[in-house]
């Protein structure tokens, strides 16, 4: 960390974060990345929920002869804590794996991408 310490205006974000940039208002690059991405990517609309319910429905249907349609890295936090619930609440049927290492994580994508689990 080099220069002044700051903290995001917004989502205490601070500069030990090396990447960290901060607008004229104090708030930091990764708060409008993740205003930009809400705007682009999440629908809460109809049409999201359609989009949603056909994402769903293509899982269910490659997982169908398989014993998981997904794998969930549980990292222990709030947000995994909550896909892993929002997932069971859709119907389907997860693997749970505590990530210990982003390492981890990465394998078990990776092999479950080619099949191997």
């Amino acid at each position: 960390m080099s220069g002044e310490y700051k903290i995001c205006k917004r989502c205490i974000m601070d500069t030990t974060d090396p990447e960290i940039e901060f607008d004229g208002q104090g708030r930091c690059n990764h708060c409008g990345t993740y205003d930009e991405r809400v705007q682009n990517e999440l629908h809460y609309d109809q049409a999201g929920r359609e989009k949603l319910e056909q994402m769903i429905n293509k899982i269910k249907k490659e997982g169908k002869d398989k014993e998981n349609d997904c794998i969930i890295g549980l990292s222990g936090g709030t947000d995994s804590s909550m896909v892993a619930y929002r997932v069971k609440e859709l119907g389907l049927r997860q693997c749970v794996t505590r990530c210990v290492r982003q390492i981890l994580c990465a394998e078990l994508y990776r092999d479950s991408r080619a099949g191997l689990h």
